[in-house]
């Protein structure tokens, strides 16, 4: 399952983009799990297209009321675009990762992106 939740007009050529993704996962998948694929996703990111590419250190974060990590990431593309983006990985219950990816345009990230982000975080809900 991948939804796109949130789509801009493009800034600086670019569009910034809300996407949820939602995957199965072994049933002996534990927490460590997410980190280490939230390493992986972050590297695989960063792997094409641009000519610089710097992350945070990941953090605790829960989504979905569910405990998992975050990070935020930082590009800019052989072009020239400079791009900002987050990255939520959470364990639910029913073996299942549910991963928030927020890319836009880097200079638009603090003044509105990230209220659209927290605002999903915070009112996201799981229907049973």
């Amino acid at each position: 399952f991948r939804r796109v939740l949130f789509r801009s007009n493009a800034v600086d050529g670019f569009n910034a983009t809300l996407t949820l993704r939602l995957y199965p996962v072994a049933n002996t998948y534990k927490l460590a799990d997410v980190r280490t694929d939230l390493k992986n996703t972050l590297k695989e990111l960063g792997q094409y297209n641009f000519s610089s590419w710097s992350t945070t250190e990941m953090a605790s974060r829960t989504l979905l009321k569910k405990d998992g990590y975050y990070a935020d990431y930082r590009g800019t593309y052989y072009n020239g675009t400079a791009i900002y983006g987050r990255v939520m990985m959470a364990l639910l219950d029913n073996h299942q990762i549910i991963m928030m990816h927020l890319v836009c345009s880097d200079g638009y990230f603090n003044s509105s992106y990230k209220a659209v982000v927290n605002h999903v975080r915070d009112t996201l809900s799981q229907q049973q």
